[in-house]
């Protein structure tokens, strides 16, 4: 067979030919050829867009603290702080006083500042920088918050404490209903633990929050559980309670654990917020390793994502940073600011010494060798410079605590 080319408007179409040129059955083939042949089609339109096209991330983390006088201070990576906000008049001593707040917890987008002396202080924030004050009139003040299951639980001086729900019809968008440990009787407590007539009525410090739960901890060693329900009496129905012994400082939970940790060196964890067990400094070391010195005062404790890490701030004794991954077994080491406060941040450490000038830490972990000569990450702080450290000199009005929440874009 002979090809021969035909031009085609622009194109160039090849076709058969038959041997023996015969015009008749050329033309036929032609013909032929042109009929199965679909003309030239427009351009496709260009695909539309997906429905659902793929966006970044649509909130961001925040660091909230507050303090004496009313102080508020935000940070949005840790080195650099603004938003610095008072109760009480630029250049004031806040002290123990209805301006004093004394803890911060954050749920359902809303930063909520608790404390407050004779009068009962409630803040609330979308963001750390908008704050709406919920004077309700309770008198004693809220020590700490937390937030899980949709409801937000208070406590604080006395035993005092409170249940709120959101409410966006609500001044600062969340509805509290109050309980007087007063009004606290044996059967509202499903396991009493704890030797002669309960203690209702002592300080709650600190909360946390998980596996719907709520656990209070405070003086007289007391260790309180909720979920936060009422019974058919309208009183605050309660899993657990215990009292007698160490003051228990803090308390965090992570990993399906809760850890406490107090004076005397205390540290103990517990699956439930009932039965508590104590942590064991040698558990898996070396025999003759130093302990944790009984004298240790453990003030903080938080749960990173991987592991519990706790610090003493002891005036005039060893300071002391310990980390463990379950709460039982712990691994230490002596540091050497006198830290109030610790969070960890965007994977990194942050310290703040609250008890002269404030004053921020950068934690940096590096390998190391701890006190019984095992090998573990050791975290050591330095003070961080910035242009913002000025905003924290004020050592009037020392900050209480800190959290970290994610607010939208």
């Amino acid at each position: 067979m002979n090809l021969k080319s035909l031009l085609w408007g622009c194109s160039i179409v090849i076709v058969p030919i038959l041997s023996g040129c015969n015009p008749e059955a050329f033309e036929a083939q032609i013909g032929a050829f042109e009929n199965s042949q679909e003309p030239p089609s427009e351009e496709a339109p260009s695909p539309s867009p997906p429905s659902n096209p793929p966006s970044g991330p649509s909130t961001f983390s925040r660091v909230v603290s507050v303090g004496y006088g009313g102080r508020r201070i935000t940070s949005d990576d840790g080195y650099v702080w603004e938003n610095n906000q008072l109760l009480v008049s630029q250049g004031s001593a806040g002290g123990d006083d209805d301006d004093n707040l004394r803890g911060v917890g954050f749920g359902d987008g809303l930063f909520v500042a608790v404390g407050g002396s004779s009068l009962r202080r409630v803040l609330t924030s979308p963001d750390g920088v908008t704050w709406t004050h919920q004077n309700f009139g309770y008198t004693g003040w809220m020590g700490d918050v937390a937030y899980t299951n949709n409801i937000y639980f208070a406590g604080g001086g006395n035993g005092i404490h409170m249940i709120g729900t959101r409410s966006p019809e609500t001044t600062g968008g969340i509805q509290w209903k109050s309980y007087s440990p007063y009004s606290i009787q044996n059967s509202d407590v499903d396991h009493l633990i704890g030797g002669g007539s309960p203690v209702y009525n002592t300080h709650m410090r600190r909360i946390a929050a998980g596996n719907g739960l709520f656990v209070a901890v405070g003086d007289s060693g007391r260790r309180s559980v909720t979920d936060g329900s009422e019974n058919n009496e309208g009183r605050l129905q309660w899993i657990s309670h215990q009292w007698s012994g160490t003051v228990r400082r803090d308390v965090a939970f992570g990993n399906n654990i809760f850890v406490a940790v107090g004076d005397s060196g205390l540290r103990e964890y517990s699956t439930d917020g009932i039965q508590w067990n104590t942590s064991n400094d040698q558990q898996g070391w070396a025999a003759g390793c130093a302990s944790i010195p009984s004298g240790t005062s453990f003030r903080r404790v938080i749960w990173t994502g991987s592991e519990f890490v706790t610090i003493s701030n002891n005036s005039g004794g060893q300071l002391i940073i310990a980390k463990s991954l379950d709460g039982q077994s712990w691994t230490w080491h002596p540091f050497s600011q006198q830290l109030k406060l610790i969070i960890q941040f965007k994977d990194e450490f942050f310290g703040l010494n609250g008890w002269s000038t404030p004053t921020i830490y950068r934690g940096v972990e590096t390998p190391g060798i701890d006190s019984c000569g095992y090998s573990i990450d050791l975290i050591s702080f330095s003070s961080k410079d910035s242009e913002n450290q000025s905003i924290w000199s004020d050592s009037m009005n020392i900050p209480n605590d800190m959290v970290i929440g994610d607010i939208p874009l």
